[in-house]
């Protein structure tokens, strides 16, 4: 696969998003024939099992259930990859916004600031999406 992101290809975005949802999907599987399993040992054995044995089958729906978050971690990266995002980037002058910013913020702290950046100055800003939740 290429390095770089932006040079990829449309088959080598798909490739890999088939390869994330395959992973996922045969990791549930497997997790879904222990759970079924577990529920059939615990009802043919109801009664018969001690604290100590009822703590093994806590602790293996614990480690299904942890299975069972990474398998959605891998289906969540390969919906993401699917969309294959690409921001635009463009050239955009902040001045005004870093000036109207800096003074209201240094005025909540009762400080007084000003800014000054020559027009023939310019600075590179590199933003990121950050999901919430």
């Amino acid at each position: 696969m290429s390095q770089d992101r932006g040079n990829e290809s449309e088959t080598e975005r798909y490739l890999r998003t088939r390869f994330l949802e395959r992973i996922a999907h045969d990791i549930r599987g497997p997790v879904g024939v222990t759970g079924g399993a577990l529920d059939e040992l615990e009802i043919a054995f109801e009664g018969k099992i001690g604290d100590a044995e009822k703590v093994l089958f806590v602790m293996a729906r614990r480690g299904m259930k942890k299975v069972l978050r990474i398998a959605d971690r891998l289906a969540r990266a390969a919906q993401l990859e699917s969309r294959g995002a690409r921001l635009a980037v463009k050239a955009q002058d902040l001045r005004e916004l870093v000036q109207s910013t800096s003074t209201r913020r240094a005025s909540w702290r009762g400080v007084a600031a000003s800014p000054s950046t020559p027009r023939s100055q310019s600075c590179r800003v590199s933003c990121r999406w950050m999901p919430t939740g």
